[in-house]
């Protein structure tokens, strides 16, 4: 069986880069914030390496998740120079690093629990359980047909929406107590988390919303 050394150096790189983006960040509290989820999965992914090993795109993708975090909370999601580096190329009104994590936030999640919803359930790919097969034999009968995988989506996209609100309207919710705005950004003028949530933005969820309107 061949083996690599890929997770070991994805894991040395990916602890050297969260020590450097700990040597004077913006603060301290964003980079916490920002860089909490490292703090938590790290250890898991560790100890569960030889037990629960994960596809090595999977580990790829969370280490790049990871910098995508790491370089948020060095700088604050509003003055990353890469976010700026866009700007000028595409002519963006802002710094739209935050939709690069928005990104990855709603994308790496849904391929993990995907995963681990196929190892570690009675969920098969291409295979419906038994309830949503008895739901999709019912309308089938009465001439609706939502297709093969009308139970897939909705799991993903609850845990992915669980995952979001959860954990970035959580960060956005604390930096805002902490005196910032949302999104890491370590700024007070509230007009940062209209500019980076509009209010009819997928991103403008019902927590950002509470937070602008207590801003306004």
């Amino acid at each position: 069986m061949k083996t690599t050394n890929e997770p070991l150096t994805l894991l040395l790189t990916g602890i050297l880069l969260l020590a450097l983006t700990a040597i004077h960040p913006h603060d301290y509290a964003t980079w916490w914030m920002e860089t909490a989820p490292i703090f938590i999965a790290l250890p898991i992914l560790v100890v569960t390496y030889k037990t629960y090993t994960l596809t090595p795109l999977l580990y790829r993708l969370l280490f790049l998740h990871a910098l995508i975090l790491m370089v948020g909370g060095h700088y604050t999601y509003a003055e990353v120079p890469l976010g700026y580096w866009m700007q000028d190329w595409f002519g963006f009104a802002r710094n739209n690093y935050d939709k690069i994590g928005h990104l990855a936030q709603g994308f790496i999640p849904a391929l993990l629990f995907r995963e681990l919803l196929l190892r570690s359930s009675p969920l098969k790919q291409g295979e419906l359980p038994r309830g949503e097969r008895q739901l999709r034999t019912h309308r089938m009968g009465s001439g609706r047909d939502d297709g093969p995988r009308s139970g897939r989506l909705p799991r993903h996209t609850g845990l992915c929406v669980g995952y979001a609100v959860g954990y970035v309207d959580g960060v956005d919710w604390g930096d805002c107590c902490a005196g910032g705005v949302g999104e890491g950004s370590g700024k007070t003028d509230r007009r940062l988390i209209t500019l980076a949530h509009p209010p009819n933005s997928p991103t403008a969820t019902p927590v950002l919303v509470q937070i602008r309107a207590g801003y306004s």
